[in-house]
């Protein structure tokens, strides 16, 4: 259930986290990254509580698909190398030639947590509480998602988001919709191997998201045999 929003309710959850029956279910590191993120995506944004749970709950689902991080903290920082080449004029031993120039970036999994100016962005002492509170019941598995919700594993504001991000979407993912009415993010699952099969075929741009979506998968099977085999 969610606790109300007081400062008796987010102090007893804050006992509840520290007291040792507890300390198994939630990990405290986690409940914090999830916090963050949902605070930052969601709550400060003012999604419906529905729509704050999908984040913390498709992170969560995230963390156990195998994809991502083995905890959330791991999923929520998740990041990709990319690097670049482009030629550019340079001046070499007096003469101005063309040559070639590398850079290397990062590219989040979470956009927000990439970019700097949310680094110092903060919540109200009652949008915090009611972040931590709804990830916290979401993590143990107590908050009652909407069914329409039931797998999700991406989240996106496709007004806002570029190109490249709407069509990797509409290529490689099944829309499961929105949270609640007025909400922004549009919610995802991945869409299943016939659907992939028949978009190969009708849609030639949709080939190269399906393959990248195919060696992720790869890795993905990759990681639980080796974790697998850790245990």
């Amino acid at each position: 259930m969610l606790l109300e929003l007081t400062f008796g309710g987010v102090l007893a959850l804050a006992a509840e986290i520290e007291a040792p029956s507890r300390r198994a279910s939630v990990n405290y590191n986690d409940l914090v990254c999830a916090a963050r993120a949902v605070l930052i995506e969601s709550t400060i944004p003012k999604e419906s509580v529905d729509g704050q749970a999908a984040v913390a709950e498709a992170l969560k689902n995230r963390t156990g698909d195998g994809r991502w991080g083995i905890t959330v903290c791991d999923t929520v920082n998740m990041k990709y190398k990319v690097v670049r080449t482009q030629i550019v004029r340079k001046r070499v031993r007096g003469k101005i030639r063309k040559v070639p120039q590398t850079k290397t970036s990062y590219v989040y999994d979470i956009s927000s947590v990439g970019m700097k100016r949310f680094d110092s962005v903060k919540g109200t002492a009652a949008q915090e509480g009611l972040a931590t509170v709804i990830s916290y019941d979401v993590l143990r598995g107590e908050y009652q998602l909407p069914g329409h919700l039931n797998g999700a594993l991406h989240w996106m504001y496709r007004a806002k988001s570029a190109k490249g991000g709407v069509a990797w979407f509409d290529c490689i993912a099944e829309s499961l919709g929105q949270a609640a009415q007025g909400d922004f993010h549009v919610f995802y699952k991945d869409a299943d191997y016939g659907t992939l099969a028949v978009r190969w075929v009708e849609k030639a741009k949709c080939r190269k998201y399906i393959e990248v979506l195919w060696k992720a998968e790869a890795r993905k099977q990759q990681k639980l045999e080796l974790l697998s085999s850790i245990r």
